[in-house]
């Protein structure tokens, strides 16, 4: 059975723009609520080996109310010395739930927008093609 294009690019764009209102509205739900500053550092260093590849992640964490919160970041690196424990980074967390937390710069926000004003002029050019 052969898939008809005419039902994938609208399909496609009904399910990017479906999760584009979640993420943004995931996003202002956090920079309304993440108001407290507070500094995480990375605490250790996993190493995850995939056949014969290394990789290294780092793990960071941060105390509030001494209890710790702790995360491991979807970076990783094929370099041991690129993270180093107790490196640090700013944040803001929802003092109501720590586990809710941005980057005090806010730059994820801006890449959000960006990527789908790109997206945007993507489907635009696509369009006129099909």
């Amino acid at each position: 059975m052969k898939i008809d294009e005419k039902f994938i690019i609208p399909t496609f764009w009904i399910i990017f723009i479906i999760v584009w209102i979640y993420t943004l509205r995931r996003w202002k739900h956090l920079v309304e609520v993440c108001t407290r500053p507070v500094v995480w550092k990375i605490s250790k260093i996993e190493e995850n080996h995939d056949g014969s590849r290394v990789t290294y992640k780092p793990i960071y964490s941060f105390t509030v109310n001494g209890k710790e919160y702790s995360w491991p970041i979807w970076i990783s690196s094929p370099s041991k010395t690129e993270f180093k424990v107790w490196d640090t980074h700013d944040l803001l967390y929802n003092p109501e739930n720590p586990n809710e937390f941005i980057d005090a710069k806010r730059n994820w926000y801006k890449i959000v927008w960006i990527a789908a004003i790109v997206m945007w002029l993507i489907f635009c050019v696509a369009s006129v093609w099909w």
